[in-house]
């Protein structure tokens, strides 16, 4: 019966991310459709997503119409759990011959796409922590050797998804293609397959430490913060310091003679779009973290206004990236209409000026916040303060002060001390994550505790 009860929620979280996701393939199309207009090249995985879910739902809701009883209800779950499968594995395929048909022209515009498979994943994370479910709940409460070896075997599934996909992929394209088209296509399935095993995989190791903090808390022995927050901080490090050392190395190449370093030039400069493309994906996943941050506290010591200001922060730093993602992404188009170049540098110097006023007044914000959290001699406190220390003295502001006469040392200041930093918060988060909190026992535990005293 309990099985019973997990699938049919299940069928209804799966009907709940084919919708958030159809509502994203609008709106992605939309938005290429105003920046890059129309080539039917560029909107396959749109197209497919958008009619397909009109034909799930449509099929859904003819089963809506007249007497509903709990048998109908199968059906309808059915539909959407058979309609998830076919629409993620097609969706891949038809993303792939989309990536394929444009490999000639490097259109980057087409890989957006990857966006749709992460948030396929956040929605279906957030709205099976509302239920209390886990997408691996057939061996969630198994031991954990038994949990990753099952997890191991999907991500073989996967594989032999892609392979699948692959090989039809080719048949469709009736062996068109040449050695670097074929290299790049093997090249692009192969990262493709990394990044959705890898998310997979976070996802997995996520749910397994959700639910041990769950036991955690109820035996009243929880942690000062989730592992989860360590686990996404992870990513989020590696991925600062692959972006940032992208950054760093085309500044100091763009820096230098430009005729030397051609060859470097070309490199760096592609693996900078790619960085800048994906950038709204870790943007989401930094978003997700500070939401795992504030529930876990919340849980952990209720409602504070600390933990409200943290929100707020972590709200108004995710709008500012999505808003600097969407513009390094129109920048060339911003180019185009301002038109003089004098005035489109301008207009990038400007708008870098407002990124370094808008990162003091954070700074500031951390600093005061971590004096409050120092006065009332919060555990850790000592290391909460050094964090916003290091948020003033290696700010963009400070150090274009101390190093503006030598830009190559002042661009290598930069990237050290943006390491350096998180490096440091990856460290503070994984104190707190595998560190018990001390005096902590649940209300509901403590009751049942006396009522057995009594008992006795």
């Amino acid at each position: 019966m309990k099985d019973e009860r997990i699938i049919k929620e299940m069928n209804q979280v799966k009907a709940y991310v084919l919708l958030y996701v159809f509502i994203a393939a609008i709106v992605l199309g939309i938005f290429k459709l105003l920046v890059f207009g129309f080539n039917v090249s560029i909107f396959y995985v749109e197209g497919y997503i958008i009619v397909s879910s009109i034909i799930v739902f449509s099929l859904a809701s003819v089963y809506h119409v007249g007497d509903y009883d709990e048998r109908i209800e199968q059906k309808i779950g059915k539909i959407y759990h058979i309609g998830f499968i076919i629409m993620f594995i097609d969706g891949l395929w038809m993303h792939f011959y989309q990536v394929l048909s444009n490999a000639l022209t490097q259109s980057t515009v087409v890989q957006i796409t990857n966006t749709l498979i992460l948030v396929g994943f956040v929605v279906a994370l957030i709205l099976l922590k509302r239920r209390g479910l886990y997408a691996n709940y057939k061996y969630i409460e198994s031991s954990k050797s038994i949990y990753y070896s099952r997890v191991f075997l999907n991500i073989l599934i996967i594989l032999l998804t892609f392979g699948f996909i692959y090989i039809t992929v080719l048949f469709a394209l009736n062996g068109s293609l040449d050695l670097s088209s074929s290299l790049y296509f093997i090249a692009i399935i192969t990262i493709s397959f990394l990044m959705v095993s890898i998310e997979y995989s976070v996802f997995s190791i996520y749910e397994r430490n959700h639910y041990d903090e769950m036991i955690a808390f109820e035996e009243n022995r929880p942690n000062t913060l989730s592992k989860n927050a360590f686990l996404f901080q992870i990513i989020m490090f590696v991925f600062a310091y692959f972006s940032g050392y992208v950054n760093y190395r085309l500044t100091m190449i763009t820096t230098g003679s430009l005729i030397e370093h051609q060859d470097e030039l070309q490199t760096w400069s592609m693996l900078q779009a790619y960085t800048k493309l994906v950038a709204l994906d870790f943007a989401i996943i930094g978003f997700i973290t500070s939401l795992i941050i504030y529930h876990y506290l919340k849980k952990l010591i209720g409602k504070h206004k600390v933990l409200t200001v943290y929100l707020v922060l972590s709200i108004v730093t995710f709008v500012f990236q999505v808003l600097n993602y969407m513009h390094s992404l129109l920048l060339p188009y911003i180019q185009i209409i301002i038109g003089s170049h004098e005035a489109f540098i301008k207009w990038v110097s400007i708008y870098s000026q407002i990124n370094i006023v808008i990162s003091v007044v954070f700074a500031l914000l951390y600093v005061a916040l971590s004096i409050y959290l120092y006065t009332k001699n919060v555990p850790y406190r000592f290391m909460f303060l050094i964090y916003s220390m290091l948020l003033v003295i290696c700010n963009p502001a400070i150090t274009g002060i101390f190093f503006k006469e030598n830009l190559e040392v002042l661009f290598t200041v930069r990237f050290v001390a943006n390491v350096f930093i998180g490096a440091y918060v990856l460290l503070l988060i994984g104190v707190l994550a595998f560190n018990r909190y001390q005096g902590y026992c649940d209300n509901d535990n403590l009751v049942e505790a006396e009522l057995e005293k009594v008992y006795e």
